[in-house]
Formats: structure tokens, C-alpha cells, sequence
């Protein structure tokens, strides 16, 4: 039987930029963008996050967008 072990440092990438993802994303339009809340902050602890809502001209209800990223 043999074990091998490997020691590797861990990298842990830069935050993303959540402000690229698009404001139109095909026929859907961002209505804005928002926060969370101090309640939901606490409990996730994301490192950066982002909240939108689109909306598409054919529909009378707005889709929500939650991006978290947690290192």
C-alpha cells in the first residue's frame, strides 16, 4: 500500500465584479439594484453580493436575481 500526500498552498481568487453582469439580458430589463437587508447580511456573510430585479415587457411580474460569493 502506498500514501502519497501533497501540500499545496490554498489561492483564493479576487472578488468578482457583480456589476458586470448585465443590466438587459435578452428581452429582460433591470429595474435596479438593491441590498441585503442587516438580518440577511448577518446570517450569510457573503463577501460580495448582488440583488436585481428584471423585468420583461410581456410580463407584468419581476424575475429576482440573488448573486452571492463567499470566498
Amino acid at each position: 500500500v502506498a500514501m502519497f500526500a501533497f501540500r499545496m498552498e490554498e489561492t483564493i481568487p479576487p472578488l468578482p465584479d457583480l456589476d458586470r453582469i448585465p443590466q438587459h439580458i435578452g428581452e429582460w430589463k433591470s429595474l435596479g439594484t438593491d441590498t441585503l437587508d442587516a438580518a440577511t447580511e448577518a446570517i450569510l456573510k457573503p463577501d460580495k453580493s448582488l440583488i436585481r430585479a428584471y423585468r420583461e415587457a410581456k410580463s407584468p411580474v419581476p424575475a429576482s436575481l440573488f448573486v452571492g460569493y463567499f470566498k
